[in-house]
């Protein structure tokens, strides 16, 4: 019983009802252990239906894991299909990132809050692949010497990621807005200032990046 309680405490982004089951295995496990120090080191009998207090919380133990346990695996198993759910609602399954009506939603929140906090932000829109696709990148509290600086970082990534199979370099096109947003900031004026800025990169040859500049 260690192993289960132990991953399911100290599992990252453990659930509520994981967690309730790892304590309850906790407390199955002391009442166990308790009973058995008592029937080494007092000589008391601990046989199936011997009274006491350590035989009493042994039996309180194992009915309340059979009860949570048996009600908190339906639950989990609903916890998993939501978090499916979730992730198939929310990502492409291409390439594995956030499809555009989640990126949209997200996209908003962080502009709010930033808002709020009065911080600068960065959208960085690109180009890639045959088609023209387009992708967008948001950096929460990147000035334009740090959006910059993670810019030039992906475009060598990008660069060097190349197919064993084709003998060609990828081209990223890049537009890069920064700005300290208000409450007329929208994410349809920050996408339409890095479409310009995208423009102008590819009219330099692509492979390049141009900023678009807002004054604060």
């Amino acid at each position: 019983m260690v192993t289960p309680a132990y991953r399911m405490i100290r599992i990252k982004n453990a659930s509520s009802i994981m967690k309730i089951i790892g304590f309850l295995y906790i407390f199955t496990i002391a009442s166990l252990v308790g009973r058995t120090i008592a029937a080494l080191e007092f000589n008391q009998m601990m046989g199936l239906f011997t009274p006491g207090l350590y035989q009493t919380l042994s039996f309180l133990a194992l009915f309340l894991i059979m009860f949570v346990g048996n009600t908190g695996f339906v639950i989990l198993l609903k916890e998993q299909v939501d978090q499916e759910l979730l992730r198939v609602a929310s990502f492409d399954d291409l390439t594995g990132i956030l499809n555009r009506r989640t990126f949209v939603l997200l996209a908003k929140q962080i502009i709010a809050e930033h808002v709020k906090k009065q911080k600068h932000l960065s959208l960085v829109l690109f180009d890639i692949r045959y088609g023209g696709d387009e992708f967008a990148i948001l950096l929460p509290e990147a000035n334009e010497a740090e959006s910059d600086r993670l810019v030039e970082r992906f475009r060598l990534s990008a660069v060097q990621a190349g197919i064993p199979e084709i003998p060609a370099t990828l081209s990223v096109s890049r537009g890069v807005v920064t700005i300290v947003p208000d409450q007329r900031t929208t994410l349809e004026t920050l996408y339409n200032l890095c479409d310009r800025a995208l423009y102008d990169a590819k009219g330099n040859g692509r492979n390049g990046a141009a900023r678009t500049r807002i004054a604060l």
